[in-house]
């Protein structure tokens, strides 16, 4: 089905005419809402179909009276895609691409899109902070990212090497509450400005775990430690004693026999086993 609406996209001009109306075809399933599974076949810009039939009937550009003449129709198996059926029997297959999205990537559009992640990073929103971007693995070189978990004080984010899977850095992670409250120190400040950090803190290393180095945008550097201690919130006597009695309840007589035999079994296994490397040494 024949499909033309207004581009929205005003950063990219690639498949609209001269009013600015993006024509497609699409399947009419979609349209039509049929039941089902929804069709997975691509909507086909017109510029695209026009360009893909002349290459395909060998012209310059596209014709309606050669089309007309020499293809009965078009079938689309797949996403990119493109079976004409001329008449006679010839089939010709053809695939195609989009360029939209790699078109729409002009100077300009990259230029405003860093301004607004700029933006939006340092206003701290979603799961950006005014951290994001500033801090740094002095291990593997790789840059350090925001994770947020539950801890039993509630949910709570730590700055942790995103490389440390691949290259097994080791540096231990920082709780953004002890960051930030070792950077207000550092500035002078009572307590954490997302602003003032921005605009006097270039990037914070990770040198290794415990040690963080702040680089000023001045050009100096300071040094800083910080816990790697786990730190949770102390067991209650009544959550102790829970404790206690769910172990005590668990070892059955029956299960503290079962336990001694294994381990019965263990030390006679390790005795001949080190009888049997003892013999093997004394061979010459």
């Amino acid at each position: 089905m024949h499909n033309t609406r207004k581009n929205r996209a005003k950063f990219t001009t690639t498949y609209t005419d001269e009013d600015g109306m993006y024509t497609t075809w699409v399947c009419g399933s979609r349209k039509q809402k049929q039941k089902g599974e929804p069709c997975m076949a691509k909507e086909i810009p017109d510029k695209i179909l026009k360009a893909c039939c002349a290459e395909v009937l060998g012209l310059a550009e596209f014709d309606d009276e050669v089309f007309a003449e020499r293809i009965e129709r078009i079938d689309v198996p797949d996403g990119g895609i493109l079976v004409f059926h001329f008449y006679g029997g010839t089939e010709v297959t053809k695939e195609w691409e989009s360029s939209a999205k790699k078109d729409c990537w002009t100077d300009e559009y990259k230029d405003r899109q860093r301004e607004w992640v700029r933006s939006y990073m340092a206003k701290g929103e979603g799961r950006f902070s005014p951290l994001t971007t500033r801090i740094r693995c002095g291990c593997c070189g790789g840059s350090c990212r925001r994770q947020v978990q539950g801890t039993s004080d509630g949910k709570i984010a730590y700055w942790r090497c995103s490389g440390s899977g691949a290259t097994n850095c080791g540096i231990k992670g920082i709780r953004e509450p002890e960051l930030m409250e070792i950077a207000a120190d550092l500035m002078d400040l009572p307590e954490f400005d997302g602003d003032a950090f921005r605009e006097q803190v270039d990037h914070i290393t990770m040198v290794k775990s415990g040690l963080l180095e702040f680089t000023f945008a001045d050009g100096h550097t300071e040094e800083a430690e910080y816990s790697t201690k786990r730190k949770g919130k102390p067991w209650s006597e009544e959550q102790r004693a829970k404790f206690k009695e769910s172990i005590k309840g668990s070892y059955t007589p029956e299960r503290r026999k079962a336990m001694s035999e294994h381990m019965k079994q263990v030390r006679r296994e390790r005795y001949w086993n080190s009888k049997g490397k003892s013999k093997q040494s004394q061979q010459p």
